[in-house]
């Protein structure tokens, strides 16, 4: 992840969650379930086409390049994806939805 990258920031258009209706939490849910899955199979790639790599020099700048900031960008999906889920179930009574 760059430098200064805030890990909890908001995506374009996604409203603050404590601003959120629970309809609105729920397509944040849908659309973070559906990222998170994404970012999961790419940090699965770079490490795949990472290790492919015959020097080891050319792996560790891979790392630092690929792996590292797609994991902290997976990361950063499941935290929102955490959150908008902890709201939807404060909007809907502590019920859970799926």
């Amino acid at each position: 992840m760059g430098e200064g990258r805030d890990p909890c920031r908001r995506m374009r258009g996604e409203p603050e969650l404590d601003r959120s209706s629970s309809d609105q939490a729920g397509v944040w849910i849908a659309a973070y379930r559906d990222m998170a899955a994404v970012a999961g199979r790419v940090v699965d790639q770079a490490r795949v086409l990472t290790a492919s790599a015959e020097s080891e020099t050319v792996r560790r700048q891979l790392t630092d390049i690929l792996i590292a900031p797609a994991e902290a960008e997976s990361e950063r999906m499941r935290r929102r994806l955490q959150l908008w889920t902890q709201r939807q179930r404060e909007l809907d009574g502590g019920a859970t939805r799926s």
